[in-house]
């Protein structure tokens, strides 16, 4: 994910964290945005609204700083227990409730997402169901734009509108 932050072009980045649940990747993107000093319109969306309250109060136990680096801890507030997303890094982040199989979210500002992730959603998804988000995911990416998924939803056939392609050691769909 950070090769691909740092390689996509444009002075500001769109990014759709589908199915988001309790929003730590929408945030590590949004410190890996701070990290290389790009502009960033990160929304986290899930069906979950549990999970949601959760993301928006940025709260998670103080273990997880053990796969933070140390680097992004000055964007962190720790106590004993907790640790706390930053106000400054919290902003670059929304969360709203969606749910996959409605049409797909666009961005308030541009044409459409940069970078969409969808990591271990799909698994729970029947075939047809699938290829229909996927073709929906694919009308809001932009040309060049990379669709994420996890490693395990990779069995499904992609249309034509997906190429494979590597990004440090790892495949995405352009």
């Amino acid at each position: 994910i950070d090769t691909a932050l740092a390689t996509l072009p444009g002075p500001k980045l769109r990014i759709w964290v589908a199915g988001c649940s309790t929003g730590e990747e929408a945030y590590t993107l949004a410190l890996l945005a701070v990290g290389h000093n790009r502009e960033v319109e990160i929304v986290g969306s899930d069906i979950n609204t549990g999970s949601l309250g959760q993301a928006q109060r940025a709260r998670y136990p103080v273990s997880v700083l053990e796969h933070i680096p140390r680097s992004f801890h000055p964007h962190l507030m720790q106590d004993d227990l907790v640790v706390e997303i930053s106000s400054q890094v919290r902003r670059l982040v929304r969360f709203v409730e969606h749910n996959l199989a409605n049409p797909p979210l666009r961005p308030q500002t541009g044409f459409g997402w940069d970078m969409i992730l969808c990591r271990n959603v799909l698994i729970y998804f029947r075939g047809s169901v699938v290829t229909t988000t996927l073709h929906r995911l694919s009308q809001v990416l932009v040309p060049g734009g990379y669709l994420m998924l996890g490693a395990s939803e990779f069995h499904h056939r992609f249309s034509k509108e997906f190429v494979p392609v590597r990004i440090a050691e790892r495949i995405v769909l352009q």
